[in-house]
């Protein structure tokens, strides 16, 4: 009975002691003016130190458990990375050097570059040999699943920067390739000379005579264009379409002259060539003077414009008189 009335008591104590630290508690971190004037000053000094002790207390368990969260969350991340997996990232490393930094003070060493295993790569810090890496897992098990982990998404990282960094050299590359690589500008110039060699090569003096003639032409509007660059507007069509189609008739027309010259379908096709070398030679005389007709109608606009000057000015009386007078001369 008296054992039992002892415990009771005991329970009491231990209830009294916890309100009396959570009345400290709540009075240091309240300021209550009736408590205040009640109890003193004393007690609430003592409040407000443990209830300060108890808030820091907490923020610092809460910090801990988020901290703790995260890493166990990359230590599970970490876990789930393999050792082949890891070894043959370091065999992709190895391949470049012998040598992998992992920061400023430490780095990997491959003592066979081409048989990657964990006996066989070392771990320096600050130029000092520690252990292989074999050593460190055996050592400390843990952090060394954390290292790997840490390694892999450090070559990961490296292995895309390096993949970007060749994406745009090889694009730049090719930029530079094709600035380099400039097409043959078929113009004026280009027609002339594989004219002259078609000359060169075909036999039949009345082809040979139509060429000449085209070439003919083609020196002409090549003067034109020289003088007037405007002119060249009208000449894309020549270099595009008409002498293209022209050079290719006439080198498909050689080839047949050296092997089927005798046959009748030959002779007919020979015959077409003359009408259609004609017709090409009358298109180019057309286009050769129409390159000048702007510049002639410009030419007359200009004299009438300063005719009408003069004879405004009372310069020149009589137009008629002042032409004949110029011919005269």
């Amino acid at each position: 009975m008296a054992k039992k009335k002892s415990n009771i008591f005991s329970t009491i104590i231990k209830i009294f002691i916890f309100m009396t630290i959570m009345d400290a508690l709540f009075s240091g971190l309240i300021f209550d003016p009736f408590y205040f004037g009640l109890f003193g000053l004393a007690e609430w000094l003592v409040g407000l130190v443990i209830g300060g002790v108890v808030l820091i207390g907490l923020i610092i368990l809460i910090i801990g458990l988020l901290s703790g969260r995260k890493d166990n969350e990359k230590a599970k991340r970490y876990a789930s990375v393999s050792v082949n997996d890891f070894l043959s990232n370091l065999a992709q490393q190895a391949k470049e050097d012998n040598r992998l930094q992992i920061d400023d003070e430490t780095f990997l060493f491959f003592t066979d570059r081409e048989n990657i295993t964990l006996d066989n790569v070392d771990v320096y810090m600050r130029n000092e040999y520690v252990g292989t890496l074999s050593e460190y897992d055996s050592a400390f098990p843990n952090a060394f699943n954390n290292f790997m982990g840490s390694m892999m998404d450090k070559m990961s990282k490296r292995a895309k920067k390096k993949a970007s960094k060749k994406k745009k050299e090889e694009k730049s590359a090719v930029i530079e390739t094709i600035e380099q690589i400039k097409p043959v500008e078929k113009d004026c110039a280009y027609y002339i000379d594989r004219f002259r060699q078609l000359d060169g090569e075909i036999e039949n003096e009345q082809v040979k005579g139509h060429i000449r003639s085209t070439i003919e032409y083609l020196e002409q509007i090549k003067h034109i264009e020289d003088e007037f660059g405007e002119s060249k507007d009208k000449t894309k069509k020549l270099y595009q379409y008409y002498l293209p189609m022209y050079v290719d008739i006439l080198a498909n027309y050689d080839r047949l002259a050296d092997n089927a010259p005798a046959s009748e379908e030959f002779k007919e096709n020979e015959a077409k060539l003359m009408k259609t070398s004609a017709m090409i030679n009358s298109a180019m005389q057309t286009l050769t003077s129409s390159l000048v007709e702007r510049y002639y109608t410009d030419l007359n606009v200009d004299m009438k414009t300063l005719e009408s000057i003069l004879k405004k000015d009372g310069l020149v009386r009589d137009i008629d008189n002042a032409k004949e007078a110029g011919r005269n001369e």
